[in-house]
């Protein structure tokens, strides 16, 4: 980061990795400088990390601006505001818009900066999972999962809605709250995923059903275990969930072999293997 101050106050401007901490941009501070010191300069051509220290009424009077970029970095910057203001013009953004994209960027100044509690506003924020731009939906579900809690589950039906989207948004807290919340009946959702996404889906996806100990979730995992396409790290955390949840000693049994049987198939495909090996040496 490099240092610079604006009307006392200390910023920094991030750099690339290869910037030295110890090593300040001298020549970039000055030009920031010379940058705020001059006039007819488009508000665009301001680095965003300064709005936060322009005075209100300018702020106010920038949300009027042609340019998307300059409205959304306004927005975002009255949310690292601690002034009534600012909060007030924010929760004014949410109703007095008819831009989708403004609205989401409101709402995200205000529970990522403000920190603010969100419930009311939590029906605006469903409708916003629906919307049809794309980059506003991601952050929506992104921020939906993370304020919700498994024991809402007067949402669980959205939330199975929502996990069917094709995007690794999905995958993180938005998931793995509906698991938590649905348990086994988020199995038929779980199954569609793990046949329908990306490997690197899976182990996460296997990672919550292993915290549900119910005999669909051992039936499905047992089955996964034994799948030729399971990796290993899958098959791991399947095994310690087996041998977690044994109640008794004929589920033990039960489940040594259903771990010894992958390796008699690996053991019965070497030996068809080295047996084929041996034909084609004699012709």
């Amino acid at each position: 980061h490099v240092p610079a101050f604006v009307n006392s106050s200390e910023i920094c401007i991030e750099m690339g990795s290869g910037y030295t901490h110890n090593v300040p941009d001298l020549d970039l501070c000055a030009a920031l400088l010379m940058l705020l010191s001059s006039e007819d300069v488009p508000i665009e051509m301001y680095p965003s990390t300064l709005y936060m220290f322009f005075p209100f009424k300018e702020l106010q009077g920038m949300l009027s601006d042609k340019n998307e970029n300059v409205v959304k970095n306004t927005l975002t910057a009255m949310g690292q505001l601690e002034c009534a203001p600012s909060l007030r013009q924010l929760k004014k953004a949410l109703y007095q818009t008819p831009n989708e994209a403004f609205v989401m960027t409101a709402l995200e100044a205000l529970f990522y900066g403000r920190d603010f509690n969100m419930k009311p506003y939590m029906p605006l924020l469903v409708e916003l999972t629906n919307s049809k731009q794309k980059e506003c939906k991601v952050s929506a579900i992104q921020m939906l999962g993370l304020i919700l809690e498994s024991t809402q589950k007067e949402y669980m039906h959205i939330l199975r809605r929502l996990i069917r989207f094709e995007h690794h948004c999905v995958l993180g807290p938005l998931l793995d709250t509906y698991i938590l919340m649905a348990r086994e009946e988020a199995l038929p959702d779980c199954l569609y995923l793990l046949e329908n996404r990306k490997s690197y889906w899976h182990p996460e996806i296997v990672r919550r059903l292993c915290e549900i100990d119910h005999p669909l979730i051992k039936q499905a995992l047992s089955v996964r275990y034994l799948a030729a396409s399971t990796s290993a790290e899958e098959r791991e955390l399947i095994e310690c969930y087996l041998n977690a949840n044994c109640k008794d000693s004929t589920e033990k049994k039960v489940n040594d072999f259903i771990l010894s049987s992958l390796e008699s198939t690996n053991s019965d495909s070497d030996d068809k293997e080295g047996f084929s090996g041996l034909g084609s040496l004699f012709g």
